[in-house]
């Protein structure tokens, strides 16, 4: 959908998020998330950033331009590139990246340029934000609300999948709750007390 105005955001006055010798600003306008990367001399993905995601190699697709300094790319499956200033980086999941050379590497991405490989990721991780929902699970949400961002996902379709998730624990609430009270006229039969896996 189009916009009505004109949105604007600046870097340089966005939150840094530092994870070793790796340094990111994030801005959010409607359905684009921008990052800056700033790879510090000696950085590299596999050392600096792994251990705060939990995956062998990065799997989120990156669309980005490099600004300055030179960024090696090896893919799970081996294949090796150098992007240097000015370079487009579009890297599917499945990868380790390091600086080459004396001199840090920035790159901006855009969330947006993604949807060419995470139009699915995108529904998978609106689906996870409904289930949060329904799970009633804070940081869960707060995580998945994130990703879904990531994924190029909007607003308004974040708070769609958030009223779905609500219809549904609202929904099964009440069911749990009738059968809750309806216990008091006589004991669960043995097929629904086995159902839920407890014993």
């Amino acid at each position: 959908m189009a916009l009505s105005t004109m949105q604007k955001a600046n870097l340089d006055a966005a939150e840094t998020k530092v994870l070793g010798k790796v340094k990111k600003q994030t801005v959010n306008l409607d359905g684009v998330t921008v990052t800056r990367i700033t790879y510090d001399v000696g950085a590299r993905w596999s050392k600096d950033v792994k251990a705060h995601v939990g995956t062998d190699s990065c799997m989120l697709p990156h669309v980005a331009i490099v600004l300055s300094g030179v960024f090696r790319v090896q893919m799970d499956d081996g294949a090796v590139e150098d992007f240097g200033k000015n370079d487009i980086m579009m890297l599917p999941s499945g990868h380790d990246a390091w600086v080459i050379g004396d001199e840090p590497c920035v790159f901006v991405e855009f969330s947006h340029g993604c949807n060419y490989y995470t139009a699915e990721s995108r529904i998978k991780e609106l689906i996870a934000v409904g289930a949060a929902v329904t799970a009633n699970c804070q940081s869960c949400l707060e995580v998945r609300v994130g990703k879904a961002r990531e994924c190029g996902a909007g607003i308004e379709e974040i708070s769609s999948a958030i009223e779905a998730g609500k219809a549904v624990r609202c929904g099964a609430a009440a069911k749990f709750d009738s059968f809750a009270s309806n216990l008091t006229n006589g004991a669960p039969s043995v097929t629904s007390a086995a159902d839920c896996g407890c014993r």
